[in-house]
């Protein structure tokens, strides 16, 4: 498929099929090879994974968005279609955007720690010992989780301050993120220079659902509750390390403090031309 779309726009394409660290590694080959130009086909893990070897290089990532959700692809109004998708990787402008980075970690989208990594940690999990489906072990994980909601103490430091909380979840964007209505959940733009960081209110399970029930129907900008800064470094000191951090939806074990900053302007992708 992929083979035949760029050779519809005159291009040939060495395909390397690979999962989960060998995308890095075959990545790191790719950044040192003559190609200017490498195309992630996947979801947002394999997006971000050669992102993470690509930013801070002169070399440009295209994506063809083919994963379950695509929000990196959506954000940055790539088309969805493989072929359209192609077309944009070899036609389109190039922009460029920032980078998360979370203890050396890349994130092209958010990273978060408490109430999501543990979510993803136990559907993985459920998966492995029970052979439950992807979607039905998110859902029985999800329920064992709310029904403890379990709140960890964090230590936000910044360069304008300390914030203190007992959180169930700690977020923090690659730019900012729309937090009410249809959009949630989407950004606007990805080159604006600042990690957005969100804390979500602690207390027990339903407080948790009366938040997620306003960020889809209020009207406000910010779901009351919800605090949210805006920073362009942060350090979160939490419970004993290492501890789950999830990153464009991979967890991993990582040592506290974890430290996150944006790398304004760090990565070179094609976007979609304008329309004339």
């Amino acid at each position: 498929m992929l083979t035949t779309a760029f050779r519809g726009e005159g291009r040939e394409i060495e395909i390397l099929e690979c999962s989960g660290e060998e995308i890095r590694d075959a990545c790191r080959r790719a950044a040192q090879g003559s190609s200017p130009l490498v195309v992630a086909a996947g979801g947002d893990g394999t997006v971000s994974a050669v992102a993470g070897e690509l930013a801070g290089t002169r070399k440009e990532l295209a994506v063809v968005p083919i994963g379950t959700l695509n929000h990196f692809a959506r954000d940055m109004g790539i088309p969805l279609d493989p072929k359209e998708a192609a077309r944009t990787s070899v036609r389109g402008n190039v922009a460029r955007i920032d980078v998360g980075e979370v203890n050396g970690r890349v994130f092209v989208n958010n990273s978060s720690l408490g109430f999501y990594p543990s979510l993803v940690r136990g559907r993985e999990l459920l998966q492995r010992r029970q052979g439950r489906g992807k979607w039905s072990a998110l859902i029985r994980a999800g329920l064992n989780l709310w029904s403890r909601c379990p709140n960890v103490a964090v230590r936000l430091s910044t360069p304008e301050g300390v914030i203190t909380r007992r959180t169930p979840l700690v977020f923090v964007g690659n730019n900012r993120y729309e937090l009410t209505g249809w959009s949630l959940g989407s950004r606007s733009q990805l080159d604006g220079g600042r990690l957005f960081v969100c804390v979500a209110p602690g207390g027990s399970p339903w407080r948790m659902v009366g938040l997620a029930l306003r960020a889809l129907f209020s009207r406000r900008r910010t779901p009351r509750g919800l605090e949210k800064i805006s920073v362009s470094e942060l350090w979160i000191e939490g419970p004993a390390s290492p501890g789950l951090v999830s990153a464009d939806g991979e967890v991993h074990r990582m040592d506290a403090p974890l430290h996150y900053r944006i790398r304004p302007a760090a990565l070179s992708v094609r976007v979609p031309a304008p329309a004339r």
